[in-house]
């Protein structure tokens, strides 16, 4: 290449003398030779300008073609860029498409294609506490991790920031269903297990299986549209079916009037005793939010999760807060309060519960918060439910034993009183649900803790719990929510819970 540069540049040089020489014999014609000869001082000039000249052109030359594949390469660099993921390295949601569809063209008819939507959660919560890099690098895992799942290698694809898409063949013989579920579900908890996967971020997976019929584009609206349904059941997997489109219908209808239904009014606070193990008196009650919507009261399950997933739950939890601090009075017993997982990461949720709190006599009012919103920022819950428990406020450690539990944990986190999540009650008639109940209940007294058993609907999970020693029980067999004229209309003493059991159905009339 050297010898080449410098060939050229020799030859440049040549070229500039020559026309020099030519220029001065042009002026060199018939009866003019003496001016010629006076003019022979300016070949050393001529040859100087050329060499400069020479280099001149040499240099241009060199630096266009240095400029043009810049440029190409440039333009190549930003082409794969616009089509990949610039984290991970993964195809973006921009080729997601037509890969599947080149997929789904070479496909047999033994063969289907599974359309894996992996959706991570609270990844926001994860950037906070941990930083950018920390993010980028789990993401890195996780797409590694799909790639490769049950040593099949994927087509993934990444579709935004915590969304994946995964791409499998799988051949008809086997049970579509059952095989997509499976690389995933495997793939997930693997990750888990060795890619330190963090305790706060959670995961749904929406599946779709290729008919014949649906295009590419289709058959990803469809997996996305079971990873929704996912996120909003609160299940790890959910599978594509036609129902769902009238269910984001509904969703999109609900969630529209969510957003109206704070500046309407439209939500209450029911109350469910909270009762002495011992007594059966009412000791307490759970304030629990309700919509009521045109006359209708909608279930929690239809709505609570969508207005997570809005943002509103913030302004919901303090309507609650300040509802509960308003029916006090007539209540007269201490009232429990959930927390949402959103408004307890809020930056001014310390300032407003104390702020609506001020009036109130301090331990009377309990904040219910789950062990995975605490246990998601341990260092920041800490600081928070430290402020707060020296005001006077005490904290409930709600639906224990559901997310991340660990007996030993308990000793480090910042509560008052133990609830124990209602499905150990629902075994606790089973040697091994009693025995895990009866653990945990005794090593909630060894440490200082106040117990409530939740869930507690029949004669003999009463007998149970009585005989295990929790403090408190709450469930439908000593009282279903009501509304606090009702609850107060139930007896004479407000105190009293009365619980008329039905004998055929064990269920309770209260």
């Amino acid at each position: 290449m050297m010898l080449k540069a410098e060939r050229r540049h020799q030859l440049g040089i040549a070229s500039a003398s020559v026309v020099a020489l030519l220029a001065i014999g042009i002026g060199a014609g018939p009866g003019m030779i003496s001016e010629a000869m006076t003019t022979l001082w300016t070949l050393p000039i001529a040859v100087l300008l050329a060499r400069w000249w020479g280099t001149r052109v040499l240099t241009t030359h060199g630096s266009l073609r240095s400029a043009v594949a810049g440029l190409l390469e440039a333009e190549r660099v930003a082409d794969h860029w616009a089509r990949h993921d610039q984290i991970t390295g993964l195809p973006n949601r921009i080729v997601a498409a037509d890969t599947l569809a080149h997929l789904l063209d070479g496909v047999d008819s033994g063969s289907a294609i599974v359309v894996s939507t992996v959706r991570l959660s609270r990844l926001d919560e994860l950037r906070s506490t941990e930083g950018t890099p920390s993010v980028d690098h789990f993401l890195r895992v996780v797409a590694e991790h799909l790639q490769y799942a049950r040593e099949v290698e994927n087509v993934v694809a990444r579709l935004g920031e915590g969304t994946f898409a995964v791409f499998t063949t799988i051949t008809q013989e086997s049970a579509d269903r059952l095989s997509g579920q499976l690389i995933v579900e495997q793939a997930v908890r693997h990750m888990r297990r060795t890619a330190n996967f963090p305790a706060q971020i959670g995961v749904a997976v929406g599946i779709a299986t290729s008919d014949g019929r649906s295009s590419a584009a289709e058959l990803l609206q469809k997996a996305e549209m079971a990873v929704n349904a996912a996120e909003h059941s609160k299940l790890l997997v959910e599978f594509y079916r036609p129902e769902l489109r009238d269910e984001v219908i509904k969703r999109a209808r609900t969630g529209s009037l969510l957003r109206s239904a704070i500046d309407n009014n439209e939500f209450e606070v029911h109350y469910q005793p909270v009762v002495d193990t011992g007594s059966l008196r009412r000791i307490g009650v759970e304030g629990l939010v309700r919509w009521r919507h045109q006359g209708i009261l909608h279930q929690p399950l239809e709505w609570i999760p969508l207005a997570e997933q809005q943002g509103l739950m913030r302004e919901i939890g303090l309507i609650v807060l300040r509802t509960a601090v308003r029916d006090y009075p007539r209540l007269q017993c201490p009232i429990a309060v959930n927390v949402s997982p959103s408004q307890f990461t809020d930056g001014h949720f310390v300032d407003e519960v104390l702020g609506v709190l001020r009036d109130v006599p301090a331990g009377e009012i309990l904040l219910e918060i789950t062990e995975g919103t605490i246990t998601s920022n341990q260092r920041q819950a800490r600081i928070a439910l430290d402020v707060l428990r020296s005001h006077g406020i005490r904290i409930a450690l709600d639906d224990f034993g559901t997310e991340y539990s660990s007996l030993s944990r308990l000793v480090s986190l910042p509560f008052d009183v133990l609830k124990i999540d209602r499905s150990f009650i629902a075994n606790i008639l089973t040697p091994q649900g009693n025995a895990i109940a009866t653990a945990i209940q005794a090593m909630a007294h060894a440490i200082g803790k106040s117990t409530v058993a939740e869930g507690v609907e029949t004669e003999e999970q009463l007998r149970a719990v009585q005989r295990i020693g929790f403090d408190r029980i709450q469930g439908f067999y000593t009282g279903r929510p009501e509304t606090l004229s009702d609850l107060l209309a139930s007896a004479s003493d407000p105190a009293t819970v009365t619980v008329i059991v039905d004998e055929q159905s064990g269920g309770i009339n209260s």
